[in-house]
């Protein structure tokens, strides 16, 4: 599911002049109107300043903020990089700089321009938060989290250091902690469609899915078009059993966002829920024309072919979703499936095998594994798997039931 958090990146920060006198005043016209909101009329008279003065550090540095308000992160990161080069010690200009990079995906640069602005200003609490997003996107959680208890430690008010340390500790599965982050910045924000989206999220990974669909439902509600606060919105009511809800929210995270890979992937696995297999065949096949490479279509794919009892286009769809992520054991579980009911019996064992050393209490896999053993007549090792999928799960009444039967095979033989 789309799980991404809405991160707290903080805002471009304007800046007076640390310019000499000279063109100070025309700088500051701009300046003026820059924090009044009036962009257009600031970045004509920051250019004015500039053409007076081609090194003019600020001037260079808030058209690169006007960039990055507007969206042009490209060009951002290009003047306030030529403008923290001609004045090094400019901490906000590191910060904005981070800020551009980051916006850009450059968190490797964007980290370096982070830890230059609180080398000259150790204090600065907006880029200890920022700096712990970009380490959240590097992989690298439990730093992020350290960067937003030393933000926190200097400004226990800093809203945006809840929200990104909320998203660290999600990453690394404290998940209680997160939703208490998430919470405190909903006491300060309530309005925050952001704040509920990342609640109801951390609420979901937790398994409390009755209190997920309360958050994003209100996230939704603040804020219409978001879809992908609807298309998780329906992953939890689905966990729900609210099967028609939850094809109206992906429907209108779809509607929302026509082009919406996971939504089209939840379509399809609601429509198999309801019992739609040609609808969700077609959903499945939508999300892998507009990503092909999506293990997990592919094999849900697959689940819906051989409900359709299409097992030889089953098998390609598993192989294709195996092929992508050799490591995707659910997709060895249903390939060796298919492979048991085309009677290739050795095959279907190394698939369980397979899936079993990925996922080793992946109990579904033992199951198969012990049936496919009892279709080769390995009748001692069926019962260790029987024995192993019940250890897992104590009620498999299948695995249970087998497990008896070849038993009491097993023990007739003997007498016999």
């Amino acid at each position: 599911m789309n799980r991404k958090e809405r991160r707290a990146n903080g805002t471009a920060q304007p800046i007076g002049s640390q310019s000499p006198d000279r063109n100070a005043s025309l700088f500051q016209v701009g300046f003026d109107h820059h924090r009044n909101g009036r962009l257009a009329e600031a970045q004509r008279v920051y250019s004015q300043a500039l053409a007076i003065e081609p090194e003019h550090s600020d001037a260079m540095h808030m058209l690169g903020v006007i960039a990055l308000q507007v969206g042009r992160a490209d060009a951002a990161a290009d003047l306030i990089g030529r403008a923290a080069a001609i004045s090094p010690t400019n901490a906000i200009a590191q910060f904005n700089l981070g800020n551009a990079l980051a916006t850009l995906g450059r968190f490797d640069a964007a980290l370096v321009a982070y830890d230059a602005a609180i080398r000259l200003k150790r204090d600065y609490v907006e880029a200890l938060s920022n700096r712990a997003h970009v380490l959240n996107c590097l992989g690298r959680p439990a730093e992020a989290v350290q960067s937003c208890d030393a933000a926190l430690r200097r400004d226990a008010r800093h809203i945006d250091a809840y929200t990104n340390r909320g998203n660290a500790l999600r990453d690394l599965g404290r998940l209680p902690e997160a939703v208490a982050a998430y919470q405190v910045v909903l006491r300060a924000r309530p309005g925050d469609a952001d704040a509920h989206y990342n609640l109801g999220n951390a609420l979901m990974e937790a398994g409390r899915f009755a209190d997920a669909a309360v958050s994003l439902t209100e996230a939704v509600r603040l804020q219409p078009d978001f879809a992908d606060a609807h298309n998780n919105r329906g992953v939890v009511l689905r966990e729900l059993g609210r099967f028609m809800e939850a094809l109206m929210a992906s429907e209108k995270a779809i509607a929302l966002r026509p082009e919406f890979t996971e939504a089209h992937f939840r379509r399809g696995i609601v429509l198999g829920d309801l019992g739609r297999t040609q609808d969700a065949l077609a959903a499945f096949d939508t999300a892998i024309a507009l990503n092909p490479r999506f293990a997990e279509a592919h094999s849900n794919r697959g689940n819906t072919l051989r409900d359709l009892q299409r097992d030889d286009e089953a098998f390609e769809s598993y192989s294709t979703a195996i092929s992508l992520n050799p490591d995707f054991a659910v997709a060895r579980s249903n390939l060796g499936s298919v492979l048991r009911d085309l009677g290739r019996y050795e095959e279907a064992l190394a698939q369980f095998d397979q899936a079993i050393a990925i996922m080793p209490l992946f109990d579904i896999a033992h199951y198969n594994r012990g049936v496919v053993l009892s279709d080769l007549a390995r009748d001692a090792e069926a019962i260790e798997s029987f024995d192993r999928t019940l250890a897992l799960k104590p009620d498999y009444p299948q695995a249970q039931s087998r497990r008896d039967a070849l038993l009491t095979a097993c023990e007739r033989a003997a007498e016999a």
